[in-house]
């Protein structure tokens, strides 16, 4: 239920009138958003200020667009370590729109604008890049699909012998598709290779490059021939997290929501304890248990997705873990309730530096056993 405005402290809900006013949208828009920071368990106040911020970003990238200059595409080297996976923005708001009226049923579904009036699921996208979203509030095309996917991995100009450790994004469905289609699922990952990209922002270590779809200059990756030491790369060019720091930098980065800033992310180093890849959770991930080879009561848990990470690492293999750290969560027995756990790492990429053997079941003998086809031409 959409909180009413008369309900909130009258300091704070002249906050939120003034900032409807300044950013042109109704109060109900920004009602909605600081009753979603209320339900997450936000105290009022906390509320407020999270739904300020949240315009301030997007004023912050609206203006970053408006004084960012034409770029022209570089050509970089350098190899991907991983990803997140293709994310479909139309089927995330599908999937929010069919989880809130399973849970709380079409009438409510309808009053806080997630379906209209037929039950046709509605565009809740109030910006697309920052504009106002003109099909806003109206029916989601059923065919429609919105693609994003970032890459990350070590750059380098062409003719330096530094890399820097970034992403690189597109939201180019046909790219995207060709992007995992051609590296994800063919698992070029640490391999050398070239790209067309323009390069958005740049530090002493950090890189974050923009795809880019022209004719001339699309960003494609292209396979170079030379033979580059990849662990000297990465061991020269990376700042590691100490397992011990994972939880205090967890703690010191998130956001109010909990979560962890789009451009947050930590690289670790360890033994690998356990591989449950025959207990994944919930969401198809797959857990492994890494410490320090220095300290083996410094521990972490990895939560892998192998659909885009290879796991062709077993028990006491040396790895190199690329990911975002977030707090799990676990149900109590006894209430039931979801409380929080330790803070573990969603891995985006894993790099085998020592590899152990997977370790495998007893052969079975299968000798008196009649051969069946399994598949017939």
């Amino acid at each position: 239920m959409v909180k009413k405005l008369e309900t909130i402290n009258g300091e704070l809900g002249a906050r939120l009138k003034k900032l409807a006013t300044s950013n042109k949208v109704t109060l109900d828009i920004v009602m909605q958003k600081f009753t979603t920071f209320r339900e997450s368990g936000m105290d009022e106040r906390t509320a407020v200020f999270a739904v300020v911020n949240e315009y301030r970003k997007v004023k912050q990238f609206q203006t970053f667009n408006a004084n960012r200059k034409q770029r022209e595409t570089e050509i970089l080297y350098g190899f991907i370590t991983g990803t997140n996976g293709i994310w479909d923005k139309a089927e995330t708001i599908r999937r929010q729109a069919n989880a809130f009226i399973k849970k709380n049923g079409i009438p409510m579904a309808q009053e806080q604008g997630f379906i209209d009036g037929e039950n046709h699921i509605l565009d809740k996208r109030q910006q697309i890049w920052g504009r106002p979203n003109p099909d806003y509030g109206k029916p989601l095309p059923e065919k429609l699909h919105v693609l994003d996917l970032t890459l990350y991995g070590y750059f380098r100009h062409n003719g330096d012998k530094i890399y820097k450790f970034g992403r690189i994004q597109t939201s180019n469905n046909a790219l995207a598709r060709a992007w995992d289609k051609d590296i994800i699922q063919k698992d070029r990952y640490f391999t050398p290779c070239q790209v067309n990209a323009i390069i958005d922002s740049e530090d002493k270590t950090d890189i974050a490059l923009r795809a880019t779809t022209a004719k001339d200059s699309e960003s494609v990756f292209k396979g170079v021939s030379e033979k580059w030491d990849i662990k000297t790369v990465i061991d020269k060019s990376t700042k590691f997290t100490p397992i011990k720091d994972v939880e205090k930098l967890y703690e010191q980065s998130k956001m109010p929501t909990g979560k962890m800033p789009f451009d947050h992310y930590v690289v670790v180093k360890g033994i690998v304890t356990y591989v449950n890849s025959d207990r994944p959770d919930a969401l198809g991930r797959i857990t492994v248990g890494l410490m320090n080879p220095d300290n083996e009561e410094e521990l972490v848990r990895i939560r892998v997705d192998s659909s885009t990470v290879s796991l062709d690492f077993g028990e006491l293999s040396e790895i190199y873990v690329f990911g975002k750290c977030a707090r799990s969560m676990y149900k109590d027995r006894e209430t039931g309730k979801l409380e929080d756990g330790d803070v573990v790492i969603d891995a985006f990429g894993i790099y085998t530096v020592v590899k152990t053997p997977k370790v495998r079941g007893v052969e079975e003998d299968t000798s008196d056993e009649d051969v069946i086809e399994g598949w017939l031409q």
